[in-house]
């Protein structure tokens, strides 16, 4: 396995991150679009086919980094996802609109429902 392809990736995701947390548009863009190079990148090796050793504790060490950036990032996007979806709710009341007409997880929808 190639430590510096997995070391772009985690750098990825960081800058990713930190765009997130500035909640700047165009750095998110732009950050997810560095991640979608960097990850097709790692492709190219055999480390997600598992033929690769990946015994190594470094290496190992290194990519449960990663899956904690991935988490990390997954929490923001999700936690971004729900203020956007209160900010447009609470536009909507403003405006005299009780109920917004944008997509939303069904799960989520039906416990909106009987709350109301």
């Amino acid at each position: 396995m190639n430590v510096h392809v997995l070391d772009h990736m985690i750098e990825c995701q960081s800058a990713l991150i930190a765009a997130l947390d500035r909640r700047d548009p165009g750095d998110i863009e732009a950050a997810t679009k560095q991640l979608e190079f960097a990850t097709a990148a790692a492709q190219k090796f055999d480390v997600w086919h598992g033929r690769d050793d990946t015994r190594n504790d470094d290496t190992r060490s290194t990519v449960e980094y990663g899956l904690k950036q991935c988490n990390a990032a997954r929490t923001r996007i999700h936690y971004l996802s729900q203020w956007t979806r209160q900010n447009i709710e609470r536009l909507n009341g403003l405006r005299g609109k009780s109920r917004t007409d944008i997509y939303c997880n069904p799960q989520n929808n039906a416990v909106n429902r009987t709350k109301r």
